[in-house]
């Protein structure tokens, strides 16, 4: 189904610390208009002014209405609809962060009565030119704050916060379960134990995935060879990266590469 009327504001990626807003816009579907099913490498959050729609995620479909906000995370498969009937009009922003997540960003769905104002603020951009992603990013900081006001966190949860704040910020060099635990004066059994249970997955794993998702994105959108993109997040052998992104994606990466670039070029 075609779109009524959508607008994709463009923004320049100018690689901002902390949150960097990298796309922004609004869309006001046709009934059953769909998006997906789809992965992204950044994060999406949509901000539904009125309507509704269905939003899927991990296996789990979510009602969505007016005043709410559905969140997309980078690297997990997501799939969206307008109502039959009563289509959703929303705004949305992308952005990559450095950040720590905020607790509430890990919920599929959301509502908070600030946000409205802030989304609203977000389309006011297309008054700025050369400062347009620095206006962005002011207003997803105040997003930002919102979050963490209206955050439940417990202590563990804040612990994990930190956890990943080190993960996503060294990554590359190849930081290890036991220098992470030990950032955080914990034991590296009671740590790892800890992360496992307020993730789903071991820390050892979750850092692993990171590195080899983040070389297959430097691989596929910006166009970096295999073994610089290997030696971008710590690998110094080649034969261990190709096993580890084997293992990962199931086929190695000049044919993961590959394969990306065909189905960008369709």
């Amino acid at each position: 189904m075609s779109i009524d009327r959508a607008i994709n504001i463009q923004i320049q990626d100018k690689h901002l610390g902390g949150l960097n807003p990298i796309a922004c816009g609004y869309e006001d579907c046709e009934p059953c208009h769909s998006f997906g099913p789809s992965i992204r490498f950044f994060w999406c959050i949509h901000y539904v002014r009125s309507g509704c729609g269905t939003y899927r995620i991990n296996e789990k479909e979510y009602r969505v209405s007016a005043g709410q906000i559905f969140i997309i995370p980078p690297y997990i498969e997501t799939y969206y609809i307008a109502d039959e009937k009563n289509p959703w009009h929303y705004t949305w922003i992308c952005f990559l962060t450095d950040e720590p997540i905020p607790n509430l960003l890990n919920s599929p769905v959301l509502s908070i009565d600030e946000a409205e104002t802030v989304f609203s603020k977000m389309l006011k951009c297309t008054d700025f030119h050369n400062g347009r992603s620095e206006y962005l990013a002011g207003c997803l900081w105040e997003l930002w704050s919102i979050l963490q006001e209206n955050s439940t966190e417990t202590k563990s949860e804040r612990t994990i916060d930190k956890a990943l704040s080190i993960i996503h910020s060294e990554y590359y060099r190849g930081i290890t379960t036991t220098e992470v635990a030990g950032r955080l004066g914990l034991n590296r059994s009671y740590f790892s134990a800890m992360f496992t249970k307020e993730t789903g997955t071991p820390p050892i794993k979750y850092i692993n995935n990171l590195r080899i998702k983040k070389a297959a994105e430097l691989m596929t959108e910006y166009g970096i060879s295999p073994a610089s993109a290997a030696a971008s997040i710590g690998y110094s052998d080649m034969s261990n990266f190709s096993n580890a992104f084997k293992k990962h994606f199931g086929i190695s990466p000049s044919k993961y590469t590959l394969k990306n670039r065909a189905n960008t070029e369709i």
